[in-house]
């Protein structure tokens, strides 16, 4: 999980530019983690957002996170 949570299921993340099946469920679960932690949290650069918008921008990107597991999410979230 570690090693692949920069990837990306249309390939465009590192450190291996993996595809879709080639990134383990976990690591997806991660990359979706990850990345709504980035989008939630203050950084020197962006105010923090809801995790509403934050999902919103994840369902948006169809081509780089699993739309199955953010559904998910949101079911969980309800």
């Amino acid at each position: 999980m570690i090693l692949q949570h920069h990837e990306k299921l249309d390939g465009s993340g590192y450190p291996k530019k993996l595809k879709g099946y080639e990134i383990s469920l976990n690591s997806k679960i991660v990359i979706i983690a990850d990345t709504i932690d980035v989008i939630t949290c203050s950084s020197y650069y962006d105010e923090p957002h809801d995790i509403d918008i934050a999902i919103k921008i994840l369902k948006n990107d169809t081509k780089r996170y699993s739309q199955e597991l953010i559904t998910l999410l949101e079911k969980l979230l309800k």
